[in-house]
Parts: C-alpha cells; structure tokens; sequence
C-alpha cells in the first residue's frame, strides 16, 4: 500500500527572519534613543545659556547704577562650575585725560566660561559714568 504523504505547511517566521527583523528594531530603538538624547542635551545647553544671560544682563544693569565707572575687574562662579567676569575700562582719548566728576564713557564686558575654558556666554556694552 502506499501512503500519502501530507504537505506540510510553512507557518509563521524561521528563526532567521526573527533575529533579522529583532536586529533591524534594535537598531532602530538605539538611533532614537541617540537622537533624543542630544536633543535633551541641547535643550539644557540652551537653558544654561538662558540663565547666564539673564545674570549677566542683572549684573550689566547693577553697574555704575549709582552714577559712578571705576576702572574693575569682578568675578566669581555660578552654578555647573561656570566662572564669570565683569570688565569695565574707559574709553579714553589720548589727547584727553580724565578728569574728576567728568562724564565718561566705559566699555562693560561679561564674559562667562566652562571651567575648562570653552565660553559660555559673552556681552559686551557702553555705560557712560562719572569719572570719580
């Protein structure tokens, strides 16, 4: 007698296509979660940014509030270890000294760094001051 045989189906994936397929969405899954994290590091790059400015344009304000420009350097550091600096020079002439209680000009400048040196945020302004 002979027997017939019953073709057999082919259901489902091999365990090829599976590992292929599980591959494919890893590496998909690693490139998202890259992608989202520059962006959060970005996102806090810009928020430090923003809060530096917003010290420095305080601070930029608070000087020579009272009228008067001297001739400084001033510092200190913030939060995330970055160091900040206030320069004011006069703007001055050659053929012109300055003179007591005379209005002059000053260059400001805030300048704000990582602690290994790479610069964060600068701004630089004119006040005009009495000369004390």
């Amino acid at each position: 007698m002979m027997q017939h045989r019953v073709p057999c189906k082919e259901d489902g994936f091999s365990v090829v296509e599976v590992i292929v397929a599980f591959t494919i969405v890893v590496f998909a899954i690693v490139g998202l979660y890259r992608a989202i994290e520059h962006s959060y590091q970005l996102a806090a790059e810009g928020q430090l940014r923003e809060d530096v400015a917003a010290f420095a344009r305080s601070e930029l304000e608070a000087i020579g509030a009272d009228g008067h420009l001297v001739t400084n350097v001033i510092g200190g550091t913030l939060v995330k270890g970055i160091i900040w600096r206030i320069t004011v020079q006069p703007i001055t002439s050659a053929t012109q000294p300055a003179t007591a209680k005379e209005i002059r000009a000053f260059t400001v400048v805030f300048e704000a760094f990582r602690s290994n040196g790479t610069p964060v945020v600068t701004l630089r302004t004119v006040k005009l001051g009495l000369v004390p």
